[in-house]
């Protein structure tokens, strides 16, 4: 995982980090208050780091996706950030304790609480990455110089990650 890929001059804001976008809606779906992100995960190194954001990714219609196929192959859907979260590995629990490289570990990382509206026809979208982006979060990012190690987000019936979003029914 990482942060934002540059493509023929275009950034590829979700290029470089995991994503898992959802079907198109089939009805608005309220999102209010504290969402957690459940996630199982090993690294090769004592410490590490993830951001996580929603986003909103915006329906479009399929007369401008066709445009916008052919004549920009590599942009991407319009999408808005809806909150975000991060976490330092090593922070997960008080006092802060380095994570055993190759040992998977349960994390649970929290977004800024929000309340959101996700109209029909838009999708709701998870990013995990290791790190902000200059390019994509602007102001909002963090830098903690480079780092290099490899990281594996674990989901299967034994590690069951998973996002928590309180829906308002």
């Amino acid at each position: 995982m990482g942060t934002t890929v540059i493509t023929d001059g275009i950034p590829q804001p979700t290029r470089g980090m995991l994503t898992f976008t959802t079907p198109p809606l089939e009805h608005d779906i309220e999102v209010t208050g504290k969402i957690t992100l459940v996630l199982y995960a090993e690294s090769d190194r004592t410490d590490t780091d993830f951001h996580v954001k929603i986003s909103e990714q915006k329906a479009v219609a399929k007369l401008k996706q066709t445009l916008m196929r052919k004549v920009a192959k590599n942009v991407p859907r319009p999408s808005a950030m809806v909150t975000r979260g991060w976490l330092k590995a090593s922070h997960r629990t008080h006092p802060t304790q380095p994570i055993e490289p190759g040992t998977v570990v349960r994390y649970e990382i929290e977004f800024w609480p929000t309340s959101h509206l996700f109209p029909k026809g838009s999708r709701i979208r998870l990013e995990i990455a290791n790190g902000d982006s200059a390019v994509a979060d602007g102001l909002l990012h963090h830098y903690y110089g480079h780092q290099v190690g490899r990281d594996l987000v674990h989901h299967d019936g034994d590690h069951p990650s998973h996002l928590i979003l309180p829906v308002i029914r």
